[in-house]
């Protein structure tokens, strides 16, 4: 999810230097992962997002990434606070089993010397 939001965060970055300086500039648009084909910037005031499984928009992909960065952050942290529970959880769980085996151990101990 870290990923995610880095990347998200990556797109917010990359849409807010699309200015009206860049316009007409010569840039690199991605086919596919490894196939770019050279293009201009023409339209430094609208951009196509997408939004999965193939589908595009033309939106603000400021708020469209920020909402996807919050809802990343909130998932997160949502996570974060189960995982911290999880842990907590499990080094009780090892402190009791450690308890009752050195319980355990002490009653054999005593049974062997009787």
């Amino acid at each position: 999810l870290k990923q995610a939001q880095t990347r998200f965060s990556d797109c917010i970055e990359s849409c807010k230097a699309i200015d009206q300086k860049n316009k007409d500039k010569t840039i690199l648009v991605p086919l596919t992962n490894s196939l770019y084909v050279p293009g201009k910037l023409a339209n430094v005031e609208k951009v196509i997002v997408d939004v999965g499984t193939g589908y595009y928009t033309v939106e603000d992909a400021i708020k469209f990434y920020n909402t996807k960065v919050d809802f990343v952050k909130e998932n997160l942290e949502k996570i974060q606070t189960t995982v911290a529970q999880k842990q907590g959880n499990l080094r009780s769980l090892v402190d009791v089993m450690q308890y009752k085996l050195h319980i355990q151990q002490q009653g054999q101990k005593a049974a062997a010397k009787a």
